[in-house]
C-alpha cells in the first residue's frame, strides 16, 4: 500500500469513528428529549386529573375525546 492509499485509509477510518461518535451523541440527545417530553405529558395529566378530581386514566381518556 502506497503512502497516499494509507493516508486515505486513515482518513476514512477517522471519519467513520467520528460518525459513530456523532450518532451516539444524537441518540443521547434524542433519548433525553423523549424522556423530557414523557415527563411533561405525565405532569400535565397529573395536574389535570387533580384539578378535575378524576383519575389519571380518566384524564387520558378525556383528552383523547377532545
Amino acid at each position: 500500500m502506497g503512502y497516499w492509499e494509507k493516508r486515505e485509509r486513515e482518513w476514512i477510518d477517522q471519519q467513520q469513528k467520528q460518525d459513530i461518535d456523532f450518532d451516539k451523541q444524537i441518540d443521547e440527545i434524542y433519548n433525553k428529549s423523549l424522556d423530557k417530553i414523557d415527563k411533561d405529558i405525565s405532569q400535565f395529566y397529573t395536574r389535570y386529573a387533580n384539578k378535575e378530581g378524576i383519575s389519571i386514566d380518566e384524564a387520558k381518556k378525556t383528552s383523547l375525546q377532545l
